[in-house]
């Protein structure tokens, strides 16, 4: 998590920025089905538009920006330690399914595919699939 960024902007003033930032983590944290940080993410975006939703549901006043930005530490704070809680789930997560103690899980190894040219040309040709050859990273 970029949360150096979220400070950064948030310390400039740059409030438009820092809502898109945390509106993109809160679409990825709620792909994962992590929740909390999800929510935690969505008051972090309203705040960054200067949208109080808890107290204004209709968004019918904005937020001064000082106030935006003074609300924001708090949940930032809250944010951090609801993705470091997130974070060491996964790990724990993954090491369990790799059989690997707690949080040692190394990075999978990937396969990168090769195609040449003339492949994918002729794969599109005669409509069959592309051969590759693998080839280690």
């Amino acid at each position: 998590m970029h949360l150096h960024l979220y400070l950064r902007h948030r310390e400039q003033g740059d409030l438009d920025k820092f809502s898109r930032l945390a509106h993109f983590l809160k679409g990825s944290s709620g792909q994962l089905g992590v929740t909390t940080l999800q929510n935690s993410c969505a008051k972090l975006q309203h705040l960054g538009e200067r949208w109080d939703e808890e107290n204004d549901p209709p968004k019918t006043k904005l937020l001064s920006s000082e106030e935006a930005t003074k609300r924001i530490k708090p949940l930032l704070a809250r944010a951090k330690s609801d993705y470091a809680d997130a974070e060491k789930w996964l790990k724990d997560y993954l090491a369990a399914e790799s059989g690997d103690e707690a949080g040692t899980a190394e990075e999978p190894e990937t396969t990168k595919v090769v195609v040449s040219k003339t492949e994918e040309v002729r794969a599109k040709d005669e409509k069959e699939p592309v051969k590759s050859t693998p080839r280690s990273p």
